[in-house]
């Protein structure tokens, strides 16, 4: 996440605009509008990792219909019960075995297959803090083993994270990265609908709030908010500038991020 806050970004977008402080869009609505929408196309251009989330859902005996998250963008990848499922159209499902679809109209995601049984559910015993080995006491540990993954279904802080160890008297170890409640509910990832889906971005509003994406792509947000602001002067040059600035930019930004583009899988030695 990057660091630079709303009211740093919006005096960048000034200086690239050459506005004294008296102009009536220095802090305007206007001025926020247009770097939301900077912000929103810069992160919706590329499939950034850190929009990237990995959540689960339980699943429920003859039930095919689950309720997606509400911060849900596009779908990356589904595995139920561990079997890999590829996404087809609404109106193929019931004839699509291994498929699953996307109701955006109710948020839901709808399986093809009917699951026969419930996802088993383990309940903390204990509130819990956050940790890197954090002993957990559940009700009961029987079908967990060290190494599962596990999805912890809390309402506000939801993770998913390992199973270290079990120890005596119904416990795991596992890291927390937030604390949670007695009575939340854990389940195994591969009892579960596992998601990994790219998440929509929140408006920035208060003159702290910060963007999701790298620190690279703060101020690069400028230029899409300039372009638009020149192309309401009708100022066809300096916009489709802007406009071009954003977009080199923004491009060189992904590739250091893009894992097919960088690290040890895109280098070579020629001997």
């Amino acid at each position: 996440m990057s660091s630079i806050a709303l009211s740093t970004i919006r005096t960048t977008l000034e200086l690239i605009l050459s506005l004294p402080t008296s102009d009536s869009y220095v802090g305007s609505d206007q001025e926020l509008q247009d770097l939301n929408e900077g912000y929103q196309k810069s992160a919706y251009k590329y499939d950034w990792p850190q929009l990237l989330v990995k959540r689960g859902i339980p699943l429920r005996a003859n039930d095919r219909k689950y309720l997606i998250p509400s911060n849900f963008r596009k779908m990356h990848s589904v595995r139920v019960r561990n079997g890999l499922r590829t996404e087809c159209e609404l109106d193929d499902i019931k004839r699509s075995w291994g498929k699953y679809a996307i109701d955006r109209s109710t948020r839901e995601l709808i399986l093809h297959e009917l699951p026969a049984s419930a996802s088993t559910a383990y309940t903390l015993s204990n509130a819990e803090s956050a940790g890197n080995a954090v002993t957990i006491e559940l009700d009961v540990t029987s079908g967990l083993s060290v190494g599962d993954e596990i999805f912890i279904d809390d309402a506000t802080n939801p993770e998913v994270t390992y199973v270290v160890s079990i120890t005596a008297g119904a416990s795991i170890v596992a890291r927390l990265a937030s604390s949670k409640s007695a009575g939340t509910i854990l389940y195994r990832a591969d009892d579960c609908i596992m998601m990994n889906y790219y998440m929509a971005i929140t408006k920035l509003s208060a003159s702290t709030d910060t963007i999701l994406l790298p620190d690279e792509v703060d101020l690069i947000i400028c230029h899409y908010a300039a372009h638009l602001a020149f192309d309401r002067l009708e100022d066809k040059t300096r916009s489709d500038t802007q406009l071009e600035k954003w977009a080199t930019r923004l491009a060189d930004a992904w590739l250091a991020w893009d894992k097919n583009s960088t690290g040890l899988t895109a280098e070579f030695v020629v001997t």
